[in-house]
């Protein structure tokens, strides 16, 4: 488990919430780790799900990543 603190305007983090809204999930970004990004990408494209962010090498960490969004309006990150 990781636990990254950032501040709300922490550039080249756009989809951790906004700070004025008080509910569930605002300012948190869950994050997994996956050994085939491009399959988990495939399979949340054919399930529908809502992507943040498409699948792209992120040059901040130098690795495979994608954002979708879960049900309960988490933001998330699938990155390798």
């Amino acid at each position: 488990m990781v636990l990254q603190l950032r501040h709300w305007d922490a550039r080249d983090h756009p989809h951790m919430g906004d700070p004025a809204l008080k509910h569930c999930g605002n300012g948190v970004v869950l994050w997994f780790s996956s050994t085939d990004v491009e399959a988990a990408f495939n399979r949340a494209k054919a399930a529908s799900a809502d992507i943040l962010e498409p699948i792209k090498i992120n040059p901040n960490a130098n690795c495979l990543e994608f954002r979708p969004c879960d049900l309960d309006s988490y933001s998330c990150c699938v990155k390798k």
